[in-house]
């Protein structure tokens, strides 16, 4: 089996690394999977995101959740 961390995959997140990597893709040949979150770090209401709080709700979990590191 695959793995994501194969050369083959890359995971890039965030408009200026986006723009880039987008510009660098025909020089890589090797890379058959490119996954582009547009928000620096992912989004917070993502596609697999499946949950009945709110936006406001789920943002003040992480919020509290970095507080306590």
């Amino acid at each position: 089996t695959k793995k994501l961390t194969d050369p083959e995959y890359d995971v890039v997140s965030g408009p200026k690394l986006a723009e880039k990597t987008i510009q660098e893709f025909p020089s890589q040949p090797e890379l058959k999977l490119l996954d582009i979150l547009y928000c620096e770090g992912g989004c917070i209401n993502g596609a697999g995101v499946i949950t009945k709080d709110s936006l406001d709700r789920r943002r003040q979990k992480i919020i509290t959740y970095w507080k306590r590191k």
